[in-house]
């Protein structure tokens, strides 16, 4: 039974349920900007979510909804005249949040920031082991289907607008470059929800867009961007950057880069190819940025990131001509090493990244999560916990398939799922006991590297 809820509780689920219905017409300015502000600190508190999550699912689908409709400029400068005039009409200066720095003088900018900083209190946990929909300790396969009643409840509750626009208007808020927590909202929902996402992400413009937003943020205040790019791009550098890019706070603004370089790299349902798919042709404009990034790593104003060397490697290898930098190079020189006494570590790798893929795995299947009624994960294998199906048709058919039939793959793969995030000592033994023929390991190494 649901505990009853405190006076202090009551009054917060209040007060969500009053600012869900001055946010319901995305059209209009709903509310004060610097109220909005004040609740969205007060919602990233921690261990108030089983509170308010279930009673305001109004609040986040408005939320949402507001970041992702597409306005004309007149529009949008009409909904800051309005923001504006209600910040300085409103009654409860006392709850408003005090913010100081320049980046949010602009209310329409305030006001995105605030909504954005709602969603993310939701969409992420405040401690280690929490469970969100959208992120579980047990693994990326354990995601929505949630019996708790939190938002969202699907994958489309994050794309109100449909996909397209809804990414569109994410990338927008993340080249206007006010705030990084558009960034962090986007990286969320694009570990989440990449089938949703990505496709969209390698067509222009918004390819072009979320390249130029990745460089800005890499030169941060020490580089400069000259790379020529295309009209579609439709944004410039300011003048004045934010302080989230500025020295006193490129250590945070490397974690904001970094997280999501290795969500686009490593995470879940990435394909192999997708990193080549998105930076093709952009090579010359990444480079020197992420070059600038790692002189800021050399020069002790930021920590060392792994996602960093990764790209400079890998863009690296796509354009011979420019010289490794010395982290990349002692990077590379370090896994090289790591790689020749460690295979067994490479097909555990490898492995994991074929775990984390939660479309189905019948042949010719791409359903996911996105495409089921309940948002519920597929049905794993019950023998082996490692492949999902849609329907017992893919899973026949995955059972007999031609190439790689599950029926020899399933015994592997039950033996590796217990050990996939062990040490890798412990992921060989494993392997050693399957007592594999020697033609059977190119064909196991041929399948987890498939795309």
């Amino acid at each position: 039974m649901a505990r009853r809820l405190t006076g202090n509780e009551m009054e917060l689920v209040f007060f969500l349920k009053v600012k869900a219905m001055q946010l319901q017409d995305p059209s209009h300015a709903g509310g004060c900007p610097d109220c909005l502000l004040f609740l969205a600190k007060v919602l990233h508190q921690p261990g108030i979510d089983a509170v308010y999550q279930p009673a305001c699912h109004d609040f986040w689908n408005a939320c949402i909804s507001i970041v992702t409709t597409r306005r004309t400029d007149g529009e949008f400068d009409a909904l800051r005249e309005a923001l504006r005039a209600n910040a300085a009409a409103c009654y409860d200066e006392g709850a408003h949040e005090p913010w100081t720095s320049r980046d949010l003088e602009d209310p329409l900018h305030r006001h995105v920031h605030a909504l954005y900083e709602c969603l993310f209190s939701v969409l992420s946990p405040d401690e280690p082991g929490q469970r969100t929909p959208l992120f579980s300790a047990s693994g990326p396969k354990k995601i929505f289907g949630n019996t708790r009643g939190r938002w969202p409840l699907h994958p489309k509750d994050l794309f109100p607008h449909g996909e397209r626009q809804t990414m569109e208007m994410h990338i927008r808020w993340c080249c206007e470059l006010f705030s990084p927590v558009p960034v962090y909202v986007l990286q969320r929902i694009l570990f989440t929800c990449r089938p949703m996402m990505f496709p969209h992400l390698l067509k222009s413009p918004l390819r072009e867009q979320f390249l130029w937003c990745i460089v800005q943020m890499l030169h941060a205040d020490a580089g400069r961007d000259t790379f020529a790019w295309p009209a579609t791009v439709g944004y410039k550098r300011p003048a004045r950057l934010s302080s989230w890019l500025g020295p006193d706070s490129v250590g945070n603004n490397r974690n904001t880069v970094d997280s999501l370089l290795q969500v686009i790299s490593d995470g879940p349902d990435a394909g192999n190819n997708d990193m080549a798919k998105l930076y093709e042709g952009y090579e010359a404009a990444l480079l020197p940025a992420v070059h600038t990034a790692l002189d800021m790593v050399q020069s002790g104003r930021a920590e060392h990131h792994g996602s960093l060397c990764h790209l400079a490697s890998f863009l690296g290898r796509r354009m011979p001509g420019w010289e490794p930098h010395p982290l990349t190079r002692a990077w590379r020189l370090e896994r090289s090493a790591e790689n020749e006494a460690d295979v067994f570590g490479q097909l555990q790798a490898q492995l994991k990244t074929q775990y984390y893929r939660r479309t189905c795995s019948g042949p010719s299947c791409n359903r996911g999560i996105q495409d089921t009624d309940d948002a519920k994960p597929l049905p794993l294998c019950s023998m082996c916990k490692f492949t999902q199906y849609c329907s017992k048709d893919c899973q026949k058919a995955d059972w007999k398939r031609e190439t790689w039939p599950h029926k020899d793959l399933c015994p592997m793969l039950r033996t590796f799922v217990p050990v996939l995030e062990a040490e890798s000592g412990v992921f060989e033994e494993a392997f050693w006991t399957l007592n594999l023929e020697l033609s059977q390991i190119p064909w196991l190494l041929t399948w987890v590297t498939k795309d």
